[in-house]
């Protein structure tokens, strides 16, 4: 989630790993290690949040609860 906070606070292109290790309390040799490049990182956390969107379609919430399923979501997306 602190990923995606970076990248939608400064841009895709204006952020560094350098500035996403900090953020993570990693270096950047441990990031590497997990993903390649910074675009890995982000079709990672976009995987996340396309599957975060089908489990939310997938559930049928009752009407009294529907607007908290929204605002729960947008949350969980960093908006």
């Amino acid at each position: 989630m602190t990923e995606r906070k970076i990248f939608n606070k400064h841009g895709y292109g204006n952020v560094t790993v350098v500035m996403l290790a900090h953020q993570l309390n990693m270096t950047k040799g441990n990031l590497w290690y997990h993903f390649t490049n910074k675009r890995a990182l982000l079709e990672a956390l976009s995987e996340e949040f396309f599957e975060a969107d089908d489990q939310r379609r997938k559930r049928t919430p009752v009407d009294s609860i529907i607007l908290k399923s929204y605002i729960d979501f947008f949350k969980f997306i960093g908006v």
